[in-house]
Formats: structure tokens, C-alpha cells, sequence
């Protein structure tokens, strides 16, 4: 394999994680005062790329420049931390953060200050292999990033690996790297088409990491939906949305479209999967399996672990989305509807939690997206089953939060109140009450699918969007049980 073979192999797998037009273009030269000129030329020979473009965006505002420049150079070539364990955080942060940009600049300057290829390679994977300081590095690194906070566990290896000013400047690193790899997306700074090539050895590596958790089985069998998949979407994150042909799925995927993700489609209805598969396609650039198929049927998780296993594609993101509500006075609904709710929103989406975690852990890194509700916080007369069903998948979501800490993995329960969705609409028509709930009360679908994906992003557990709806999720936690109890019941038996 040539060299230059190599290069165009690490750019295939490290594609940019955020598509389209920057937001803040790079400044032209003449823009550019003396001072962003230098560290840009400067950068470019380091790391073997074209000038930086974080440094000709932000090389307009000069006080803010320096002041950056100013910050990021005590963490640096003047920090308490030697450069090979600086520059193995720093990838650790760009790889969990999906920082292609910072990726891109970092695993040059890596190579450069003595890390080797495998090492390079360990901070996109697992942490086997390194030294006991470097494993408490990547380990803080994870639980910063996931939890904002360490275990007891990693924080003694971290006492014991560090003195308390390479403690302190850890983690400063950690969050000023993060920080900048979400301004970075945001303001979708581009990452710069020439990369230095980098040999043969890292970018095996680089593959065997991206493919340890993606080997090829026997092959699908004939008019299977998801045989047409073709190899390059193996080495892409993907996420799987169940639920996704409408509402607040469909406004997810489309989420997780535009920040970068291919998509596996799970729902019941065929042809909304297929129209909303070519509209993310066309419009992001996106690779999109269909599977359209029936959850509630019995063996259907089994049928979707073993299909995208066959296709060896490891799922970086699990989102549970898919549910039913039933309105109206439980001894009024049929045995076999509260039944099937309870198996959707409870039974399936433990089912595939179960089965899809695992390998999350495995590699070392993958988030899950629970779709709760408000009224997981409270009981609610006329949703009683649906809301005991969403208590369930809020306090299942953070038990596991806390068995995950330090694994890499994080899972998070979206909370929305009511949405503008095809289950609202549903409800409306059962219920008085909620016909009667005023407009600003309503959110938009993509603001939740939005809010909920920049949560699961970032780590966090709980996401309830919008202010009125976080404020009634803090108040509940106040007041004594009957109280709620009693101030729900007078509201929710108007709905009866």
C-alpha cells in the first residue's frame, strides 16, 4: 500500500463529522493580522496540513485570539503534563467528541512528540495496552467527558499516576478541548483536504479498531433490505432509530443526518421509511438502511441483531423512540391494548438495549437515547399505564448511566412534554383535556429531536426541553407524593 494510499485511507475514515457550507467562513489573508499568520504558517508546517482554518476564523478578532492563544498555550508546549500524554488526551477528547478537525491536526503532532502508531491508534479504541498512568489519562478523559465527574475508582489511579498540578491541568485539558470541538462543529469549521500521510502501520490500526466490532457474517439472505449496504458504510458511525417513520423519530434521524451519522430505519410503515431515507440522502449525504418491520412481533430484536450483524455494522448510537400511547380510563382500555404498550415501550426497548450495549462497551465508546416523557415524573389519570411505562425508562436509563461510568458509553432519557406528533393528535382525540392545552405549551419536534441529540452527544442523563416542562419536572421532586398525587388526579380525571 502506498503512502499516499494510506492518507486517502485515514481521511475515508475519519470523514469530517459535520457536512455543508461553513457557518463562520475562514478569514482571507489580508483579513488576518501578523500575529494569526505566523501560528497559522507556523501550525501548517508542524502538522504537515494546509493552514489551520480554526486559526484564519477566529484570526479576525485579534483580542480574542491572543486571549485563546494565551489559554491554550499553558496547556500545552509550556504545561506541567509531558507532550506524549497532552497530545493522547487531546485525541482521546477529539475522537469522543467526533472532532474530525481536531483529529486531523492532533494524530501528526502525536506522531511527531513520540506516540506510536498502535498508541495513536488506542486513543480511538480501547485503552489495553498502555502504561497505568496512561490508562488513568484515558479513563479520567472518558468520565469527564461523560459525567463531568470521576469515580472513585479512577479518581485514586489518577492521585496515584499524577502530581495535583498535572491533576488540575488534566482537567482543564479535557474541557477546553471539548469546548473547542463543539465550537468547532458548530460553527462547521472544515477540516483541510491535504493531510500528511501518516504510513501503513497507523492506518491498519486505524481500520482494525473502526472493524473489531464489525467482522462479516454469513451472508444475508436473498431480497434482504439491508444486503445492499455497501462496505463504506462500515466504516462510518452509525445510528439505529427505532420508531423513526414519523414524529419525533423522523425529526432525530434527520438530526443525526446533518451532524454526520449514517442511519439504520426501524419502523412499521415501509413507505414513509423509504421517502425519508432519499430526503436525508439527497439532503445530508447520508448512507440509510430501511428495515421496516413489526417490533411487537415476537423474535423482531433477535431479527435486527442478527441482520446488522450480518452486515457487520456496529451501532454507535441506539435510540428507542419507538411507542404507543393509549388515553382514557384504565378499566375502559382492553387487556391487549395496555399489553402491547407495555411491550413496546418497556419489554422492546430493554430487549434492544440489551442486546446492542454490549459491543458498545466492547469498543469502548456508543450512546443510547431513550425517549421518555414528562410524565415519567409524575402519575397521570387517564395516561396511567404510559406514564408508568416512561418511569420505567427514566429510572432504567439512570441505573445504567451509573453501571456504565468510566465504560466509555453513555445513556440518556429524553423527557419532552407534549409535542407536535401523531401521538398528541391521538391523545387529543381521547382526551377533552388535551384539546383544551394551549399552543406554547406544544413544542416543535425537531427543537426536542434537537435538544434530546445534542444531550445524547454530550453525555448528559436526563434532557427535559423546554422551560415550563423543566420546571414541572423540578417542582414534582419538592412536594410530597400526595401532593402530587392529588393535584394530578384533580386535573388528569377532567380527561376521563
Amino acid at each position: 500500500m502506498s503512502r499516499d494510499a494510506d492518507s486517502s485511507k485515514l481521511q475515508a475514515l475519519l470523514a469530517p463529522a459535520r457536512a455543508g457550507e461553513p457557518r463562520i467562513a475562514p478569514a482571507r489573508p489580508r483579513e488576518l493580522g501578523l500575529l494569526a499568520r505566523a501560528v497559522a504558517v507556523i501550525t501548517a508546517r508542524m502538522t504537515g496540513t494546509g493552514p489551520p482554518n480554526v486559526f484564519t476564523t477566529l484570526g479576525r478578532h485579534p483580542r480574542l485570539f491572543r486571549a485563546w492563544l494565551r489559554y491554550s498555550a499553558h496547556l500545552m508546549p509550556f504545561g506541567t503534563l509531558p507532550r506524549p500524554d497532552t497530545e493522547l488526551v487531546i485525541l482521546r477528547v477529539a475522537w469522543r467528541c467526533r472532532s474530525a478537525y481536531e483529529w486531523h491536526q492532533h494524530v501528526p503532532l502525536a506522531l511527531r512528540v513520540g506516540l506510536t502508531a498502535d498508541e495513536v491508534a488506542g486513543a480511538a479504541g480501547e485503552s489495553h495496552g498502555f502504561t497505568a498512568r496512561r490508562q488513568a489519562l484515558l479513563a479520567a478523559a472518558d468520565e469527564l467527558l461523560a459525567d463531568r465527574a470521576l469515580t472513585d475508582t479512577t479518581w485514586r489511579a489518577v492521585r496515584d499516576a499524577l502530581s495535583e498540578r498535572e491533576t488540575i491541568e488534566l482537567f482543564l485539558l479535557v474541557g477546553h478541548y471539548q469546548g473547542l470541538a463543539t465550537a468547532l462543529g458548530g460553527l462547521r469549521i472544515q477540516v483541510e483536504e491535504a493531510v500528511r500521510p501518516l504510513g501503513r502501520r497507523a492506518c491498519e490500526r486505524f481500520a482494525e479498531h473502526e472493524g473489531r466490532a464489525a467482522r462479516n457474517g454469513p451472508e444475508p439472505p436473498p431480497g434482504s433490505t439491508i444486503g445492499a449496504m455497501t462496505a463504506e458504510l462500515r466504516h462510518r458511525q452509525v445510528a439505529l432509530v427505532t420508531g423513526a417513520s414519523a414524529g419525533i423519530g423522523l425529526a432525530i434521524a434527520q438530526v443525526l443526518a446533518e451532524e454526520g451519522f449514517d442511519l439504520v430505519l426501524v419502523a412499521r410503515r415501509a413507505p414513509e421509511l423509504k421517502k425519508l431515507a432519499r430526503s436525508l440522502e439527497v439532503d445530508h449525504g447520508a448512507r440509510v438502511v430501511v428495515l421496516a418491520m413489526d417490533l411487537l412481533r415476537e423474535g423482531a430484536g433477535q431479527d435486527l441483531e442478527e441482520a446488522l450483524g450480518r452486515e457487520g455494522l456496529a451501532i454507535e448510537i441506539l435510540v428507542n423512540n419507538a411507542g404507543l400511547v393509549e388515553v382514557g380510563a384504565f378499566r375502559e382500555i382492553e387487556v391487549e391494548r395496555h399489553l402491547r404498550l407495555i411491550q413496546l415501550n418497556v419489554a422492546v426497548l430493554t430487549e434492544l438495549s440489551r442486546r446492542f450495549l454490549p459491543a458498545m462497551v466492547a469498543r469502548g465508546h456508543g450512546r443510547i437515547l431513550n425517549v421518555a416523557s414528562l410524565s415519567a415524573f409524575q402519575p397521570v389519570p387517564s395516561l396511567a399505564v404510559y406514564a408508568a411505562t416512561k418511569a420505567f425508562v427514566l429510572s432504567l436509563t439512570e441505573s445504567l448511566s451509573e453501571e456504565l461510568k468510566g465504560t466509555g458509553v453513555s445513556v440518556t432519557a429524553l423527557c419532552p412534554g407534549l409535542v407536535r406528533t401523531h401521538m398528541v393528535e391521538q391523545a387529543k382525540e381521547g382526551s377533552v383535556l388535551a384539546r383544551l392545552a394551549p399552543d406554547f405549551l406544544l413544542s416543535d419536534a425537531a427543537a426536542v429531536a434537537r435538544e434530546g441529540v445534542e444531550a445524547c452527544l454530550a453525555g448528559r442523563v436526563i434532557d427535559v426541553p423546554g422551560a415550563p416542562n423543566r420546571l414541572t419536572a423540578h417542582l414534582v421532586r419538592f412536594y410530597p407524593r400526595w401532593v402530587v398525587r392529588t393535584i394530578v388526579g384533580l386535573v388528569g380525571r377532567r380527561a376521563l
